[in-house]
């Protein structure tokens, strides 16, 4: 039986995009917002008391020895929400081309593999009497489908949002599998499942070089975006979409823009 907490191929194959081109898979989004930004501190607990809904955003990645399996997603015991939401202040004036490099400049980064993938940069005092929000989460983590589906559960859109029930017990981590034990499971899943009978010995023999050509090869039904995006660097653009709108900051606007590296 399949380990339900094991990538997919698809997502597996967004790490390997990563590790074998110059492209950052994660996804990435800029929504401004007017008003006064929140205090650091009331936005790392406004999310991390809705993380219990999107379990995923508290695990890690763990690899099987040997590349004889899949990764798979484990309870990061060390999970800290102020690790991944951190805040910032642009320079005057404060504008939105210079939120665009500020941008440019965290998507330029890729995401720390040691813990969970994703961040949300709050971006205090902008011109205007607004605030942004930078998010960046890993497609292996979700898609961009999902990704807005995320959001949502994150984030309010009504003055009076319904408050969320939290789990009666506080969340405590799960015991990180072994080397071992990740060997073991992934020898196990591959004896019974059809599909990974023929992983190790692919695993084994093929050239490293030969790997980065099967996966940008393989990767077509991703898209043309995705293969554009590792063949060559993202064009300097900004794509407004804006969305009216209000929350639990005091939301009247979002504004969401794209920027180099997304």
């Amino acid at each position: 039986m399949a380990n339900p907490d094991r990538l997919t191929a698809l997502d597996s194959t967004f790490l390997h995009l990563e590790d074998h081109s110059t492209a950052h898979m994660h996804v990435a989004s800029v929504m401004v917002f007017e008003g006064k930004a929140p205090a650091p501190q009331d936005l790392v607990e406004h999310i991390a008391g809705r993380l219990h809904l999107v379990p995923r955003y508290r695990q890690v990645l763990r690899f099987v020895p040997f590349d004889q399996g899949r990764p798979v997603w484990a309870d990061d015991p060390h999970f800290n929400p102020r690790y991944h939401i951190r805040h910032t202040a642009l320079p005057e004036p404060a504008d939105d081309a210079a939120l665009k490099r500020l941008a440019g400049r965290l998507f330029s980064q890729r995401l720390d593999r040691s813990k969970p993938l994703w961040e949300i940069w709050l971006v205090e005092r902008m011109a205007g009497n607004r605030f942004a929000l930078i998010a960046k989460t890993h497609h292996a983590l979700v898609d961009g489908i999902s990704g807005v589906d995320i959001t949502t559960v994150l984030f309010d859109t009504t003055p009076d949002p319904v408050p969320t029930s939290r789990p009666a017990e506080p969340w405590v981590a799960k015991p990180l599998p072994g080397p071992a034990k990740l060997l073991g499971e992934a020898l196990r899943e591959r004896a019974t499942v059809p599909s990974e009978m023929v992983r190790g010995a692919r695993a084994v023999f093929r050239a490293p070089r030969k790997v980065a050509a099967q996966i940008a090869d393989g990767v077509a039904s991703i898209g043309a975006t995705t293969l554009a995006g590792i063949r060559s660097p993202a064009p300097n653009s900004m794509a407004r979409a804006d969305a009216i709108g209000t929350g639990s900051f005091a939301i009247s606007r979002i504004t969401l823009i794209s920027a180099p590296g997304a």
